[in-house]
Parts: C-alpha cells; sequence; structure tokens
C-alpha cells in the first residue's frame, strides 16, 4: 500500500453533497414535521382512546353500582320470606288474628326499606296485607267467601277507612304462581291498586306456599318490592343527568327507568308494562335498536338519539334466581369526547410553533453544519478512492472532532479489514487446492468428494489418494480420508493443513491406517492448544482383493451399502480424538470384504446435524434412505442427488458447520 500525504483544500473533490443547506434543512425541519404531525394524531387518538376508556369505566361502574343496588333490594324481601317461613312453621299457618298480623307486618316493613308490602292469604280467601303509601301505611283484609277488600290507613289516631274495593287474594298471580311452586318463586311483575286509586304502583313480589303434611295448599304468602324504589335509584345515578338507565325483563318489557317510575292504569286485568321499543323517549329506542341489533353484549355500541351520537351498553343481569333481565346504558358522545376535541386543538397549535422553531433552528444549523459536512462528504469519497491513510480535520466543535477521530479509525479498521480479506481468500484457495480437484480420481475405483464450508475456510478435510502396498512397492491401495476439526476459521484450517501432511507422510512410507492416524496424533498432541481437537476416519481397499481395512479416531463410521442387501451397513470401530492424549495407540479394524457394486460413504457431523427453517435435523436415517435408494447408480450421481436432497431441505437456512463428504463406488 502506498502512503498518501495530507490533501489541501485544493485536492478536494469537485463533487461535494448538492445544496448542503437545504439538505440540512430538511434533516432538521422533516424530524420535527414529522414528529409534529405524528405527535398530533397521537395525541387525538390518545384522547379519543382515554375517552373511550373513560366512558367504558364509567359504564362499568354504573353496570355494577345498579346491579349491586337491584340485588340488595330484592334480596331483602328473599331474607323476610325466610323470616315468615320460620314463623309459619313455629305457630302454625292461621290468619285469623288479622291485627296481629297487620301490626307484625307493619314492623316488618319499617325495618326492610326495600320491601312494599307483605300480603297472607289463605286458601278458604280470608287475607291480611300491609303496604306502604308514601311515608305511611295501609291495612287491608278480606274474610272467608268475600271478594270485597276493606282497607285502612294504620297511621293516625283513628283508623281512616279507605274505599271498599274488589279483591280476591286467591285468584292474585302471586297466589296462582307460589300454589303450583314446591318452593319460593319471583312472581310475574304485576301492579297494586288501592284506595280506589286507578293509578297501580309496579311491583315484583316473592312468593311462597305453606302446605300441611300431606302437601295440601293452606295458602301462601308474598313479600312486594316495589319497583319505583328501582326507578328513584337510577334516577339519583350521576350518568342519568346526562344519559340513561334502563332495566328489562325476560320478555324485554321496562321494569325501571332513570326517567321516572313505570306506572300503569287498572284496566280489569293485569295490565302490561310497555316494550323497551315502545317506552316514549330517544334514549330508550336507541337502546332498542341496540339490543335488537347486538343483543345482550358488553361492548360499547355506537347508536343515534335525535340525531346525537350516543353509546349504549347493554348486559344481561340475574339480580336473584329465577330472574332473567337485561339492562340498558346510554350516554351521549358529546359528555366524553369535548375534551378530545379540545386536545386535538392544542396539539394543532403546539405543532405549529414546534414547525416554526425546527425552521429558524435549521436556518443556524445549516450555516453552521455545511462547510464541516462538505468537508467530510470529500474525504468520505478520498477513502473510496483508497486513500485511507489521508487524515479527516472538521474543526475544534468537540462533536465534530469525535466524528473525524471515528471516520479516521473507521478508514485503518477498513484497511485492516481489507488487508484481512485477501489473506482469507489466499488462505481459501490454498485450503481448497488441498483437498481433491473436481477431476482427481482412484484407479479402478469410482470416487467423488464435497467440502462446503459455514466460514470463508473450515476445519473439515477429505482426501483420497494410492498408498505403497507391500515391500515391492509395486502395488499400491487405495486410501481415503475423512476428518472434522473442532471450530471453523483460519485456526481449524491450519491444524487440517497440519494433519493432512502428517497424514500423507505416513501413507507414503506404506503405513496401515491405525499407524497413520498414530503418527498424526503425536503430531498434533504437540501443536495444537489445550481444547482443539481433530476426528479422522482412514479406509484403505486392496483393488485385488477388495478387503477393507480401517482406524477412526472419534469419527462417525463409514457406511456400506451392497447390492442386493436392505440395509446400509456402518464399519464400527473407534479410538479417541486426535491431538488430545499423547500416549493413545490406534487400532486397525479389518475382515471385511466388499462386493463388486458396494458403495462406501463417510461424512462429516455438519450433514446429519444440518437444520431445517423448522429446527429440524437432517439425520442419519434420512442419509441412509438416500444411499440405498441411489446404490446402483454412479458417485457423482449419488453425490448430486445428496446435494439435491439437503439443498431443498436447508431452503434458506444458513449452514452453521461444514459439510463434507466422499462416495466410492466399487465397479460391478
Amino acid at each position: 500500500m502506498v502512503a498518501h500525504t495530507q490533501t489541501d483544500r485544493g485536492s478536494a473533490p469537485k463533487h461535494p453533497l448538492p445544496r448542503i443547506r437545504w439538505v440540512v434543512s430538511v434533516v432538521v425541519v422533516g424530524p420535527i414535521l414529522v414528529t409534529s404531525i405524528v405527535l398530533l394524531v397521537v395525541s387525538a387518538v390518545s384522547a379519543r382512546r382515554a375517552a373511550e376508556s373513560l366512558v367504558g369505566t364509567v359504564m362499568e361502574s354504573v353496570v355494577v353500582d345498579v346491579s349491586e343496588e337491584v340485588r340488595d333490594h330484592l334480596a331483602g324481601a328473599v331474607r323476610l320470606s325466610e323470616v315468615y317461613d320460620k314463623r309459619f312453621h313455629d305457630i302454625g299457618f292461621s290468619i285469623t288474628d288479622p291485627g296481629f298480623w297487620q301490626r307484625t307486618i307493619r314492623e316488618d316493613l319499617v325495618g326492610s326499606p326495600a320491601v312494599a308490602a307483605v300480603g297472607i292469604a289463605q286458601a278458604d280467601g280470608r287475607a291480611v296485607w300491609v303496604h306502604r303509601v308514601g311515608k305511611t301505611f295501609v291495612a287491608g283484609t278480606t274474610e272467608p267467601g268475600s271478594r270485597v277488600a276493606r282497607e285502612f290507613q294504620l297511621e293516625g289516631r283513628e283508623r281512616d277507612a279507605l274505599p271498599e274495593r274488589a279483591y280476591d287474594a286467591t285468584g292474585r298471580p302471586w297466589y296462582v304462581e307460589a300454589a303450583a311452586s314446591q318452593r319460593g318463586i319471583w312472581t310475574r311483575i304485576y301492579a297494586w291498586f288501592s284506595g280506589g286509586n286507578s293509578d297501580g304502583t309496579v311491583s315484583l313480589g316473592y312468593a311462597r306456599a305453606e302446605r300441611d303434611r300431606e302437601g295440601k295448599v293452606l295458602g301462601a304468602f308474598v313479600i312486594d318490592v316495589s319497583l319505583e324504589n328501582l326507578s328513584s335509584f337510577l334516577a339519583s345515578r350521576p350518568i342519568s343527568r346526562v344519559g340513561a338507565i334502563f332495566l328489562m325483563d325476560a320478555e324485554g318489557r321496562v321494569v325501571a327507568t332513570s326517567e321516572g317510575p313505570v306506572t300503569l292504569a287498572e284496566t280489569g286485568k293485569d295490565a302490561e308494562r310497555p316494550l323497551l321499543a315502545d317506552y316514549p323517549g330517544h334514549y330508550a329506542a336507541a337502546a332498542a335498536r341496540a339490543v335488537a341489533a347486538h343483543g345482550h353484549g358488553s361492548n360499547l355500541i355506537e347508536e343515534v338519539a335525535d340525531e346525537e351520537p350516543v353509546r349504549v351498553r347493554v348486559v344481561s343481569l340475574e339480580p336473584s334466581a329465577g330472574l332473567h333481565w337485561s339492562m340498558a346504558v346510554v350516554l351521549p358522545e358529546s359528555v366524553f369526547l369535548s375534551e378530545v376535541s379540545a386536545v386535538y386543538r392544542r396539539g394543532i397549535l403546539l405543532a405549529l410553533g414546534a414547525m416554526v422553531l425546527g425552521a429558524v433552528i435549521a436556518a443556524v444549523l445549516g450555516r453552521r453544519l455545511s462547510r464541516p459536512v462538505r468537508a467530510l462528504s470529500a474525504h468520505l469519497v478520498r477513502i473510496g478512492e483508497g486513500h485511507f491513510n489521508e487524515r479527516l480535520s472538521l474543526g475544534t466543535a468537540r462533536e465534530f472532532s469525535d466524528a473525524a477521530d471515528r471516520v479516521n479509525e473507521m478508514a485503518l479498521s477498513l484497511k485492516k479489514r481489507m488487508e484481512m480479506e485477501r489473506a482469507l481468500g489466499v488462505a481459501t484457495q490454498v485450503q481448497q487446492a488441498l483437498l481433491p480437484g473436481p477431476g482427481a480420481s482412484l484407479r479402478g475405483l469410482d470416487v467423488d468428494g464435497r467440502a462446503t464450508y459455514c466460514d470463508e475456510t473450515g476445519g473439515d478435510y477429505y482426501d483420497f489418494f494410492e498408498a505403497k502396498a507391500g515391500e515391492d512397492g509395486k502395488q499400491t491401495d487405495a486410501v481415503l480420508v475423512i476428518g472434522d476439526v473442532s471450530g471453523h476459521g483460519i485456526g481449524a484450517a491450519l491444524l487440517m493443513a497440519t494433519a493432512r501432511a502428517a497424514l500423507r507422510a505416513s501413507a507414503a512410507l506404506g503405513d496401515a491406517p491405525a499407524v497413520m492416524l498414530t503418527k498424526v496424533n503425536g503430531l498434533l498432541v504437540e501443536s495444537v492448544t489445550p481444547g482443539s481437537f481433530m476426528t479422522m476416519s482412514v479406509l484403505r481397499i486392496n483393488r485385488q482383493s477388495l478387503a477393507v481395512s480401517w482406524a477412526s479416531a472419534g469419527h462417525d463410521p463409514t457406511f456400506l451399502c451392497e447390492p442386493g442387501e436392505e440395509k446400509v451397513q456402518e464399519l464400527d470401530g473407534a479410538d479417541p480424538p486426535l491431538g488430545i492424549d499423547a500416549a493413545t495407540v490406534y487400532r486397525s479394524f479389518s475382515g471385511r470384504t466388499v462386493r463388486p457394486g458396494s458403495l462406501l460413504f463417510a461424512g462429516t457431523d455438519g450433514l446429519w446435524e444440518m437444520k431445517n427453517a423448522a429446527g429440524q435435523f437432517f439425520g442419519k436415517e434420512r442419509l441412509r434412505r438416500i444411499l440405498h435408494e441411489n446404490c446402483g447408480r454412479p458417485a457423482k450421481e449419488i453425490a448430486a442427488a445428496l446435494e439435491s436432497e439437503l439443498s431443498r431441505f436447508r431452503g434458506n437456512v444458513s449452514l452453521l458447520d461444514d459439510v463434507t463428504y466422499w462416495i466410492v463406488k466399487v465397479p460391478g
């Protein structure tokens, strides 16, 4: 490499970066502009997501709050029914003393605010009841066989009688349904009518029948819950100031709403409550459409109420055993998205401010950066032309000074890297020259071999050559070698070259395979660093008798495929790897004569331990199958078939280990 001197400014390249100030402005303002837009979008999206999350949280809180209140509201009736059931078991079922039961019921109503009324009826028609009317209580009775209800107010000095009305307790839904059930049940929702008023109070009753030991119905009692209280509770929720809450039964009829109590008028039969779709108001209509389109899902459903976007959440509700209700919560989008618009407007102002500030900064930095960047550009061009020894100086600013130092270090590192790559190229050529060439052959045998390295150089080695046989040296045997050095790279390649030289020298003397390995081991033990070693297999074939002898230093067995045999065999027998223990004496294995047409194959573990994209190994079983299927073909065709299968199996996965093998086909 010729040394170059420091260039002056006049020798700088004549093609610096064009319009450097404009480029710097784009580099500075561009990210600010993109960042501002991204922040604007992100802030708007984040604000909307936060609002969506908030409305979801609010609605979830409403669902939990209302669900718990409804359960508590109804649980009071169930608990009180247990009290009455126990009383009747203790004192017997009899209401011959209505005054006693009226006082008892009143006391129970005072202690159970959620309960609206308690009614008791015998099978003969005698009945007694007490129910709330505002802050007062109204009691009533019917006599056996009579269908006239006599009611009066319990509060005040005198018991003011109320107008009589027709009433048959045993014909009421709560009595009929309780008598037909063997346990306590929730009745259908019905209306209480009292004092001649035509407006009824919508109620839900928990009823039980009392039976004698033979199971005959003696009578029944009902604990009524006024649903007007539920509507009042729904109306008291903060969300009801801007939205609405609806409770529906299994038939979709309104049970309670935050928009006021559900009232019914007496029609001579049980009046029906309206369906949600028939309930007046835009929120009820939006909730009905959401239920019809999505069922009782818990997602936030987008709807429109009176041309205003709203969100609806519909959930199933089981406030007590046997009741299957649902709840719909409606909330206008304007309530939770107004803040999103405000955040979006603030984001636009911030983005505009950031862009103006960025433009000012770009104008200042453009002037300060243009000269050093031009100098850097010119120097990089010089490095590209091969002037690695030149030094760059970008001024006294610490950032530019550090950048110049890094560029100078990069140039020296690049120079060393290129020198190393050239050296690696030479090493690769030298190593390839140590392996048999494409036209290499063995007299009287059909041979082929391949070595594919995962790095520029590797530690795998294969060889085949002729070695002297007998004392006169007139005859030669075929010798085939396969080896694998631990590790990769230059060190493994040098160790392989050392082993090859020692092996060839021993073969020239006519040594047996075991003697060859013993001599190579002695040399490697003295040469390698601790922890390095090499496996090797040496196989020798007598051309006249086709007798085979072999020795192995920790290498995998050679495969043998003979004509007519169903299985691929292995030439077993191995001793420790080379380079570990100088005292190792290697053994020769023989006694095997191959038949004409036989196939011998030896390889390194990189072949059968090759992995595909699924992490599977190529494996020896797959290799045995390929050898058996191609046993009758020439060596080069067998190698081509194996290479095709390896390529198909590996796909685009990089090699992690060297792949080396040789193939010998005995003619015949």
